[in-house]
């Protein structure tokens, strides 16, 4: 390195004769710190944009957490809430607390758009969602023809959870991010629209990881989220 060379430089120099080598040097050496700190912040950002990062993966394990505690709610209810306040814990039961946005402590936005309602269905639909109740197998000779089955479920639901972000976040489909989104580009890379309300059926296991139903651009971002009962059977 030039640090190095400066101090073979130091110890076998005549100092009797003058140079400006030892100047070169210091310039160089000044010149690598300046570069490297410029690279550093080129591969893992400023200080200031790493904290917005991290702010806004607060932000989605938040929105992750929510979306898991409104589909525990829709499971023992078969209902969405009205509100968020209506899967606050009481400490005792359930103990999830709502959180806040990291930085600004608003609180997030929950939207119900469309909630479920009992309706009659027949056919497989009954079979999957009672499974308990409409097997499709045979009992001595008579054969359970599950098409003649029918019943009342509830229907599907979905809702919204919104967040402000300070940052641009997209992932394809094969889960791998996608570099040098900047808030105008509207479709960008494969044609992700990244301004437009991610939608996905809910399942428990619904990470924000690599996951480009969490996709989002700066500013307010709703995710839509619908409730397919066929996925949560009653046993």
């Amino acid at each position: 390195s030039a640090l190095g060379v400066y101090n073979y430089y130091s110890l076998n120099r005549d100092y009797d004769n003058k140079t400006n080598i030892p100047n070169v040097l210091a310039v160089i050496s000044l010149f690598l710190v300046i570069a490297s700190v410029v690279y550093s912040i080129k591969i893992i950002g400023s200080p200031a944009e790493v904290r917005k990062i991290k702010f806004d993966e607060k932000r989605l394990t938040d929105l992750s957490n929510i979306q898991s505690e409104i589909l525990n709610y829709w499971t023992r209810n078969k209902m969405l809430p009205n509100d968020m306040l209506s899967v606050q814990g009481d400490g005792f039961n359930n103990g999830f607390i709502i959180p806040n946005d990291p930085r600004t402590k608003e609180t997030y936005t929950y939207k119900l758009l469309e909630n479920s309602k009992y309706e009659k269905r027949t056919g497989q639909d009954c079979a999957t969602f009672f499974p308990n109740k409409f097997n499709n197998f045979n009992i001595g000779n008579n054969y359970y023809d599950v098409s003649k089955i029918s019943c009342e479920m509830p229907s599907k639901a979905t809702f919204e959870v919104c967040a402000n972000f300070e940052t641009v976040r997209v992932y394809d489909a094969n889960g791998v991010e996608q570099i040098g989104w900047d808030t105008s580009n509207v479709l960008g890379v494969s044609g992700l629209d990244v301004k437009s309300a991610r939608y996905s059926e809910v399942t428990y296991y619904d990470s924000y990881t690599k996951n480009a139903n969490w996709n989002h651009n700066v500013g307010s971002t709703c995710f839509k989220r619908t409730i397919d009962p066929l996925k949560y059977p009653q046993y």
